[in-house]
């Protein structure tokens, strides 16, 4: 009987243990939604929009509520945050952008903060097209008027929307190719692309807008030389699509990384808005 135990005993450690690798193996696949997007950890956030701004809720595919904070005042501009933000943790860069004379519109992805459902990246864009539809209904304007400004995960939503929509304004803080190409980059998570649900390839939904010549695109990309997140080669190749009637420039910050860019490069983000603002 000892023996009999004895076997057991190792060879459950083997299951066990075999169990634990396939397990740690899986995890990336199996969690990619919050790895993607870790603002998820955000949801049912209960802060309430501070008192010089207001909320209302955009309906979205399959019955997806989504929550906007709006502030400011002037014409409309719609901002995609990052894969880490919430519209209450983005507050204070919401502040900023409104300073500049817009009425600004942040949102949270679906299962983000108070925003309802499950992320699928075309959930996500199903969710910035209902936002950019809602805004246009309230202000009068065709969607294509409204200056986008997104910032890394959110330049994918943003790049789909002026390919969607003919956006004539842009304004990109850290763009990526797409999705695989910034997860081939990581040492970690490189043999996990062919299992990858996000694909946001950015680099087609430029060339499809690009290919769109009735309203020209004047766009700018702000990426730092030090992001390691995502290196500002995607920036450079994005930039280097832009051919007439269109226009990208692309600036670079030395000294940022990924995450404080529109901190960082902020003198150069206000001025281009300040200047499209003008022409609005």
């Amino acid at each position: 009987m000892e023996y009999v135990s004895g076997w057991f005993d190792s060879h459950s450690l083997i299951v066990f243990s075999g169990l634990a690798i396939l397990g740690t193996l899986l995890a990336p696949v199996l969690l990619q939604d919050f790895l993607i997007i870790p603002g998820l950890l955000h949801r049912k956030n209960g802060l309430n929009v501070p008192p010089v701004g207001s909320q209302f809720f955009v309906k979205s595919t399959n019955e997806v509520l989504i929550n906007v904070w709006v502030a400011g005042g002037g014409p409309p501009l719609i901002i995609c945050h990052g894969n880490n933000d919430s519209v209450p943790t983005f507050w204070e860069r919401h502040c900023l952008f409104a300073a500049l004379g817009y009425t600004v519109y942040v949102f949270d992805y679906r299962g983000v903060g108070k925003s309802s459902g499950w992320p699928s990246e075309k959930g996500l864009l199903d969710d910035s097209d209902a936002v950019l539809r809602e805004v246009a209904r309230r202000h009068k304007v065709h969607p294509s008027m409204i200056p986008l400004v997104g910032i890394s995960l959110g330049t994918g939503p943003v790049l789909y929307l002026a390919s969607l929509w003919s956006s004539k304004y842009v304004l990109l803080f850290s763009p990526y190719i797409s999705m695989p190409d910034v997860v081939k980059g990581t040492a970690l998570f490189s043999r996990y692309v062919p299992f990858l649900h996000y694909k946001f390839d950015n680099e087609s939904f430029l060339a499809t807008r690009l290919g769109q010549v009735t309203i020209p695109m004047r766009a700018l990309i702000l990426h730092s030389t030090s992001d390691e997140l995502i290196p500002y080669w995607h920036g450079k190749r994005l930039s280097e699509q832009s051919r007439p009637p269109h226009a990208i420039e692309i600036r670079y910050h030395e000294t940022a990384d990924h995450h404080p860019t529109v901190e960082e490069m902020w003198p150069e983000a206000s001025a281009w808005l300040l200047s499209v603002r003008e022409e609005l």
